[in-house]
C-alpha cells in the first residue's frame, strides 16, 4: 500500500539519494523532507490532470448557481457550482444519455467575480464526469505511484542536484513520467483522455 513517505523515498531514490524521509506532515525537519512536503502535492495535481485514471474519476450532480447578474451568461441558460476538489472537467452529460463520448454537451468552465467556480451549460439537471484531487495514496494504481515518483523527482531535481545537472534529471524523469501516463492511456484507451502536454513550472521557470 503506497503513502506519502514512501512516494517521496522512492522519488529521492530516483535522484541517487539517502530515501530515509520519514515524515511529510509534518516534515521531519531535513531538507529532502522540507523539499518532498512542498512539491509532493503539486506534482500530483499534475498527474492526476493527466489522465483519466479510474480512482480519481468522478461523476456528479452539480449544484445549479443563482447569479446576481444573469446578464453576463446571456448565451447560457443553465449555471452550476464547480465541485470542490475539482482539478478537471471531462464532459458535461444530459440526464438519461446513452454515450458519454456522442451526448456531451458543450460547456464553459469560469470564474465568478466573487471567485466562485462556475460551470455554464444549456443542459438542465447536468451529470458533471471530473477528475477529483485524490490524498490518499492507498488508493492509487500502481502505474500512477510509478509514475508520480518520477514526476515528484523531476520538480526535485532543481533544488536538489542544482545546476545543469538538476536540468538534465528534470527533463529526463519528467519525460518518464509522460511516458508512464501515454502507458496508462494505452491501458485503458475507452475510458482515457490525454489534456495536451505541458512543461510544469519547475521546468519552465529555468
Amino acid at each position: 500500500m503506497a503513502t506519502e513517505v514512501g512516494i517521496a523515498n522512492l522519488a529521492l531514490s530516483r535522484l541517487g539519494q539517502k530515501a530515509n524521509v520519514s515524515s511529510l506532515s509534518p516534515p521531519e525537519g531535513s531538507a529532502e523532507a522540507q523539499h518532498c512536503a512542498v512539491w509532493l502535492p503539486m506534482a500530483r495535481d499534475a498527474l492526476l490532470s493527466l489522465h483519466t485514471w479510474s480512482f480519481a474519476t468522478v461523476r456528479s450532480r452539480p449544484a445549479e448557481r443563482a447569479l446576481s447578474d444573469p446578464d453576463l451568461y446571456a448565451e447560457w441558460s443553465y449555471v452550476y457550482a464547480r465541485p470542490n476538489n475539482c482539478l478537471r472537467i471531462l464532459a458535461v452529460l444530459p440526464t438519461g444519455y446513452v454515450n458519454q463520448i456522442l451526448d456531451a454537451q458543450p460547456f464553459s468552465a469560469e470564474t465568478a467575480e466573487d471567485g466562485s467556480d462556475l460551470i455554464l451549460t444549456n443542459t438542465p439537471e447536468a451529470i458533471l464526469r471530473w477528475i477529483k484531487r485524490v490524498t490518499n495514496p492507498a488508493v492509487y494504481s500502481p502505474v500512477f505511484v510509478e509514475a508520480l515518483s518520477f514526476m515528484l523527482a523531476s520538480a526535485l531535481a532543481g533544488p536538489i542536484l542544482k545546476g545543469e545537472e538538476g536540468r538534465k534529471a528534470a527533463l529526463e524523469h519528467y519525460n518518464t513520467a509522460m511516458s508512464l501516463v501515454n502507458l496508462a492511456s494505452g491501458q485503458d484507451a475507452m475510458q482515457s483522455r490525454l489534456l495536451d502536454q505541458y512543461l510544469p513550472v519547475w521546468l519552465t521557470d529555468r
